[in-house]
């Protein structure tokens, strides 16, 4: 709700969560921030029990979520080419600048500075100058997949496997990590006992399918006193020396990508595509446990309590214990694709097929899933509910979801909007609500800008979340005459409901980027 025109109300219906896969997840401070491929970073309390805000950070997937060192400030990243700067203090965008010149990486703190890398094979170093990133410094890298900071070293993995450090002062090589076929051949033998894939299986023919040609790219890093833990790609994990960056051990846990690592007390927890969590004693050299989810997981994070957080594909999130015993989860959502009003009730379609009826406060009267494929368009006219689905198909339906009828369209809809009576579902085909036929032609140009002039309510739809703008002007009483006659006296009560119900709103819009919870504000 944001009255910066006193004239105009924003009314947001916020759904807390991810549209889908969690590919990042970060804890700072009191906060869990969880990044998503929708481009949404959502901002939890330590126990995933309430969203403090959501930030509409990105138009893709997030690369990166990071704590600037000393500062109360993250910075963000995704498969676009901008680094997003935010304040920790209230949830709004400080800067964004265009990094690279193609997907973003990641980008990681390191002291006062931070480092980027790209799809472009560039790594770049930026340092802040008031809230703004400049370049201090670029080193080409072909090939970049993945890269790690600890102290002053930059560990960057390529698409084939080769692994080399940086000095992070300079951008000058030091060394390269080689894991040898003998030792990988030595892991996959170990393995065999516990990895159902590996069983029975020549280990060299196993080797030549799932190592690149320079070994095994890293997916995941964790520090230790004194050693360093990767993870790699086909499940692999490597523990090395932090001072000499020697190789100490190499054995396997999964046999698909591993997406985390978290250890502890000699525990190591990991994550990978084959669906699953798995427990291992670093000590004893044994698996203790794996869980099945129900859809890939993607991110893995031990929090200051040494819980779990898990971020699935499906935009689900899980915090389990040490035994991977569920504690609390916060389930995925789906995308709004439209909205209408009537006398009484809101209607809200959704991108799964589903449509609902909510009160003026948004509390859920009814939920059905009425179409096939995404509702393209929800309409009101006389009584009855209109969708329109990607399926070709129009409901006509009540306010309890009581289906009147339906109707199959032969073509396939374009371009879907209502003006009174009429809904055009092509460019030479309407909809005329008043006999429920099919009509050939278009909606005149007086009908639609006479809609168009007494349009006071406007639904946006953004990331999942629906947006109602109320242009009220109580001093313009011609226009709100207007409105009652085109419309009718009922449905401009339902707006002035729909106004009066902004002081029961749990989220509003802090920013054009940002939404915040109403508790915490």
């Amino acid at each position: 709700m944001n009255k910066t025109n006193p004239n105009s109300i924003e009314i947001l219906f916020h759904q807390p969560g991810h549209l889908k896969g969690v590919t990042r997840i970060l804890q700072s401070n009191d906060f869990l921030f969880t990044g998503g491929d929708d481009g949404r970073i959502c901002i939890w309390d330590l126990y995933l029990k309430k969203e403090v805000a959501c930030l509409y950070a990105h138009n893709s997937a997030i690369s990166d979520i990071q704590k600037l060192n000393g500062l109360n400030i993250i910075a963000t990243s995704s498969k676009e080419l901008e680094i997003k700067l935010w304040s920790l203090d209230d949830f709004n965008l400080l800067s964004s600048k265009k990094a690279h010149s193609t997907a973003i990486i990641g980008a990681k703190p390191w002291k006062n500075r931070l480092i980027s890398a790209g799809r472009d094979n560039m790594l770049k170093k930026w340092v802040l100058e008031e809230n703004n990133l400049v370049e201090e410094a670029r080193l080409k890298m072909p090939d970049m997949d993945n890269f790690f900071i600890f102290d002053d070293w930059i560990v960057i993995s390529n698409h084939d496997g080769l692994v080399s450090i940086l000095d992070a002062n300079d951008f000058n090589s030091t060394k390269y990590l080689k894991i040898t076929k003998s030792i990988v051949i030595k892991a996959i033998k170990k393995a065999s006992n516990y990895i159902k894939s590996f069983h029975k299986k020549d280990p060299h023919s196993l080797l030549l399918n799932l190592a690149r040609r320079n070994g095994f790219p890293l997916t995941s890093f964790k520090i230790l006193d004194g050693y360093i833990i990767f993870g790699h790609q086909f499940g692999l994990v490597s523990i090395w020396s932090k001072e000499r960056m020697k190789l100490i051990e190499t054995f396997f846990v999964h046999d698909k990508h591993i997406t985390g690592i978290e250890v502890v007390d000699n525990i190591l927890f990991t994550t990978a595509l084959d669906l699953s969590a798995s427990i291992f004693d670093l000590e004893k050299k044994e698996l203790l446990k794996y869980e099945k989810f129900a859809s890939r997981p993607l991110s893995l994070l031990k929090t200051e309590k040494e819980d779990l957080v898990v971020g699935l594909e499906s935009g689900k999130i899980l915090m389990l214990n040490q035994k991977l015993e569920m504690i609390n989860e916060q389930d995925s959502i789906v995308g709004i694709s439209s909205a209408c009003i009537s006398p009484k009730h809101i209607g809200i379609s959704f991108n799964n097929g589903d449509v609902a009826i909510y009160n003026h406060k948004f509390d859920l009267i009814h939920r059905k899933k009425l179409h096939d494929k995404s509702v393209i368009g929800i309409y009101y006219f006389k009584n009855r509910f209109i969708s329109v689905g990607e399926d070709n198909k129009i409901s006509f339906f009540n306010e309890k979801l009581e289906v009147i009828k339906n109707m199959i369209l032969s073509t396939k809809t374009t371009n879907v909007s209502q003006a009174k009576q009429y809904i055009t579902l092509t460019s030479n085909q309407v909809l005329d609500l008043n006999k429920d036929e099919i009509i050939k032609g278009e909606i005149s140009r007086q009908t639609e800008r006479e809609f168009n002039s007494l349009d006071i309510m406007r639904f946006k739809i953004t990331i999942g979340d629906l947006l109602i703008e109320l242009n009220i002007d109580p001093q313009d009483t011609n226009s709100i005459f207007k409105f009652q006659e085109f419309y009718g006296e009922e449905l401009f009560d339902s707006i002035r409901k729909i106004a009066d119900s902004i002081i029961q709103t749990p989220y509003y819009k802090n920013s054009s980027s940002s939404v915040i919870s109403s508790e915490k504000a």
